[in-house]
């Protein structure tokens, strides 16, 4: 019997940093070392450790070795650290990026871009834009290649970028023209339309304004009084999206927005 049971090791989610990796492998060596667990069981417990995307790569990475039956401990450690160390990481993160090409979903390009650059920490912004470009759809491209941007800073030249990427996202999405009811129902903010398409510049305003800060207790009290998280005040149909007075605290610079809304049948 042991006098001393260590802790188990927390489980490993696939995080491509030093610090983590080094210490699951640490924690799950001195693991298996102190609680003598059989060379036989080895491979099974290890695996108990593993969730989300970590998981899904081990269950495909066993599968050549008979599930883990004829692969050694020391083995499987290696193989982690092969695909998770950062240096290994860097390397099939810039291979991915390579070949990633948006399909259809800009919003699942857009994270699936990012997952694989923060991997890559040496990458400056010049590079990453021209990587984000060129795996876009050809619509987006060119709608990008037409703009000229507003500052030669790359942070907020990539923001506008993005930005008319999400406004053309959202448009598409909106394939379907609707109408508003002649009841006078409103329609939803990212969705408005009256027999034509929300403009670009609008649309890219809309995916570009900001939640309202609010505190965790504040945030609590309006949804508790049914309140507009915007302006505090009554709730509007739609939310903060569609409220006159916290789009006009943003500034001038998301006043079209309102002026377009107040083309449409009274929201407030």
């Amino acid at each position: 019997m042991h006098s001393f049971k260590p802790p188990k090791p927390e489980m490993f989610e696939g995080k491509r940093t030093t610090e983590e990796v080094d210490s699951f492998v640490f924690h799950v060596k001195s693991y298996v070392s102190m609680m003598e667990i059989p060379a036989e069981n080895q491979i099974q417990f290890l695996g108990t450790f593993m969730k989300g995307k970590a998981l899904t790569w081990w269950l495909n990475a066993i599968k050549p070795f008979d599930n883990g039956k004829s692969l050694g401990f020391e083995h499987a450690i290696s193989m982690i650290i092969n695909q998770y160390r950062p240096k290994m990481a860097k390397e099939l993160a810039e291979k991915k990026l390579r070949g990633l090409q948006m399909n259809k979903s800009y919003q699942k390009y857009e994270e699936a871009f990012f997952e694989l650059v923060q991997n890559i920490e040496d990458m400056g912004l010049v590079e990453q834009m021209r990587y984000f470009k060129n795996g876009l759809e050809q619509s987006y491209q060119f709608e990008i290649n037409r703009t000229k941007f507003t500052t030669d800073d790359n942070a907020k030249k990539f923001s506008e970028m993005r930005a008319i990427c999400s406004a053309l996202a959202t448009a598409s999405n909106q394939s379907s023209v609707r109408t508003i009811k002649s009841s006078g129902e409103p329609m939803d903010i990212d969705t408005l339309e009256i027999g034509y398409k929300t403009p670009t510049k609008i649309a890219t305003l809309i995916s570009r304004m900001p939640k309202p800060e609010l505190t965790r207790e504040e945030r609590e009290d309006c949804l508790k009084n049914h309140l507009c998280l915007g302006c505090k005040t009554k709730k509007h149909k739609g939310g903060w999206r569609k409220c006159f007075a916290y789009i006009n605290s943003l500034g001038p610079e998301f006043k079209p927005i309102v002026d377009h809304l107040k083309d449409f049948p009274k929201r407030h």
